[in-house]
């Protein structure tokens, strides 16, 4: 395991010390289940749930003209 030093605002530092004393965690504990949290919201969200990507050649102007190749050049 790795042990970081991360620096806090003394007012979140006193909330975080004050939840994890309500849910009968250590504070380093209450921290881990924070950023466990937080981390695999990313992997729930639908928006990243589609894994398609394309790996090939793109043209250099396609977020500029994304709609022109999507479309046709008539839109």
């Amino acid at each position: 395991m790795v042990s970081i030093d991360v620096p806090l605002p003394d007012d979140l530092h006193a909330r975080a010390k004050e939840q994890a004393r309500v849910q009968g965690l250590t504070l380093e504990e209450f921290v881990r289940q924070c950023v466990t949290a937080r981390v695999t919201q990313r992997a729930s969200d639908s928006l990243f749930a589609d894994l398609e990507v394309w790996n090939g050649p793109t043209p250099a102007d396609l977020s500029d003209r994304h709609d022109d190749y999507l479309y046709g050049d008539d839109q």
